[in-house]
């Protein structure tokens, strides 16, 4: 589709998408509030309206105590960081894969340098791309060239990212989040982007002005698509669902009882003091009083600043607050007739039951914010008296909700990276796959090794016990992939490496096996010492002939080791 000039007036004049936009911008502020440590939470709408809900929750002055203690970064802030940490693993899948086609390979080898080392694939969509999943889910990605054409053999296509709150309108398929057009603005400038072409205008007071450039870009669709397709709710598809979206009032709640554990804290160290109470005769040339502690117009209403807060009366209000730590307050006076039982100060502690009962309660509703966003409960993995099939469906359950993630990102890179291909290379471009793997790290390898014992003590096959313990592995050595080759190999070279050296033995008893391998088993770890001193190191070994042969080489010789060890066993 092809945008008129005088549709695009229009569209800035009277935005077809503004309403859309606002709900968006909306959801997104309120998301940053709780997962945005670099967010100036003063001057934000949500902190506004928090301190609203606060400030209806709580009589004055524990208000007033609560807000001053709102800092800076939010505790939902670490709720929300351990929310996208676990959701982070999307990028850890065991088995990636990146399918790119063309018609020849000097393409094909171009892309891939392309794609590392000038898009900064794929690290650029685990860091960038993620920090706009998490606070920008709204955004929109736009795949662009340079105005001059760049100094390559080939066009130099690149892609960014554009906040929903610059963009003034636009025209998308809510089913595959593809636009046909859309207008956005930066700075003084006003960008079109449509099925045609890039135009650039001056922009100055809503006012479209001069046209500054105009490039067509060859493709068949606009190159500007959502980054995230999944919509919030039917009815307003374009405004988009972030894995935070359904917990945002569970967050304020979680936020608001964290305030109140600070205010118990406080107390909690510093006792409240009381004594008689000392009539205020304080009244100001106004004829406001004190009440309280509070001043009180003559009407009996109390006396506010610009703020709506309550004025505390400027004598009194030091003795008499329940604001701060080590308060005091005063008690009426015993009239005449009463008993007087109360000593004349008293010290007013905070119970221990209270205390740890507002820190468990502060701790599950971090939990279920956490397992309702990411489909698991640490926690909960760690007993050991939950049943293998419980802790299978929670693990189930976290990987539905990171396939779900990581479906996103795979179209969202696919979608950039076509284009890319399509704006660099032409006809000459097939095809692009992308696919993070389907299967991710979230067993940890205390409940693999667990289950490799598990299944060894019932007698599982060989096979089953192979897989087991190469996911063992993999798991934990996936951030080391020297070490994780290493341990493979070696997994590959250690003589029945599935049985103990006890179990080994009671074989050679029956005449199964001979004295050399036991030895090698014993010793399995001297042995490879020994290899890699005399040759090199098992990794670099063999690199040119095929791994089947390098193991059997590998093997042979320990096994020489061994035999010549029980020959001369003083060697050992």
């Amino acid at each position: 589709m092809v945008l008129d000039q005088e549709k695009i007036k229009e569209e800035i004049l009277r935005p077809s998408k503004s309403q859309e936009i606002r709900a968006a911008v909306t959801q997104q502020d309120w998301i940053k509030f709780h997962s945005d440590t670099n967010l100036d939470v003063i001057n934000t709408e949500p902190y506004r309206k928090f301190k609203d809900f606060v400030k209806s929750q709580l009589p004055a002055d524990k208000f007033l105590s609560s807000i001053n203690n709102l800092k800076f970064p939010l505790p939902t802030n670490r709720v929300t960081e351990r929310i996208f940490t676990l959701l982070s693993k999307l990028f850890d899948g065991r088995n990636p894969a990146f399918d790119y086609q063309f018609h020849n390979t000097q393409e094909r080898d171009d892309w891939e340098w392309y794609r590392q080392e000038i898009l900064g694939e794929p690290e650029v969509w685990a860091h960038k791309a993620w920090q706009f999943f998490q606070t920008e889910i709204n955004c929109v990605m736009v795949v662009d060239m340079p105005e001059d054409g760049g100094n390559d053999r080939y066009p130099q296509p690149y892609f960014y990212f554009i906040p929903i709150s610059q963009v003034i309108s636009y025209k998308v398929d809510r089913w595959t989040g593809n636009m046909s057009w859309i207008i956005f603005k930066s700075d003084d400038r006003v960008i079109v982007i449509d099925g045609q072409s890039y135009r650039v205008f001056d922009y100055k007071d809503k006012k479209l002005g001069r046209l500054l450039s105009d490039n067509p870009h060859g493709l068949p669709y606009c190159p500007s698509r959502f980054f995230w397709n999944e919509p919030l709710s039917l009815p307003n598809p374009d405004v988009k669902r972030s894995p935070l979206s359904k917990e945002l009032s569970a967050l304020d709640w979680y936020l608001f009882k964290s305030l109140g554990v600070k205010h118990l804290d406080t107390y909690a160290s510093y006792p409240i003091y009381s004594a008689y109470e000392e009539e205020c005769d304080y009244s100001d040339k106004d004829g406001n009083s004190c009440h309280k502690g509070y001043l009180q117009k003559p009407d009996g209403a109390f006396l506010t600043d610009a703020n709506g807060e309550i004025i505390p009366c400027p004598v009194c209000h030091g003795k008499k607050q329940l604001m701060g730590a080590g308060s005091f307050i005063t008690v009426p006076i015993p009239v005449d007739g009463q008993p007087d039982l109360r000593n004349p100060v008293s010290i007013t502690t905070i119970d221990k039951q209270s205390l740890d009962y507002n820190v468990a309660e502060l701790e599950r509703l971090e939990d279920g914010i956490v397992n309702s966003c990411v489909g698991i409960d640490n926690t909960i993995i760690n007993e050991t008296s939950l049943a293998d099939k419980q802790v299978d469906a929670t693990y189930e359950s976290k990987d539905n909700i990171l396939n779900k993630v990581k479906k996103g990102f795979e179209e969202a890179q696919q979608w950039v990276d076509t284009t890319c291909c399509m704006l660099r290379y032409g006809t000459a471009f097939i095809s692009a796959k992308i696919s993070y793997g389907n299967e991710f790290y979230t067993l940890t390898p205390e409940t693999l090794q667990k289950r490799y014992s598990d299944a060894k003590a019932g007698g599982a096959s060989e096979s089953e016990l192979d897989a087991l313990r190469q996911q063992l592995i993999e798991t934990t050595y996936r951030h080391n992939p020297s070490m994780h080759q290493r341990m493979l190999i070696l997994s590959d070279l250690e003589p029945f490496r599935h049985r103990t050296l006890m179990e080994v033995e009671a074989l050679k008893d029956k005449g199964l096996i001979s004295d050399d391998v036991v030895l090698l088993k014993a010793d399995f770890t001297g042995f490879i010492r020994q290899f890699e001193r005399e040759n090199d190191n098992i990794l670099e070994f063999g690199t040119q002939i095929p791994y089947d042969q390098k193991i059997n080489t590998i093997y042979q010789t320990l096994l020489d080791y061994a035999k010549q060890r029980a020959v001369s066993p003083s060697r050992a």
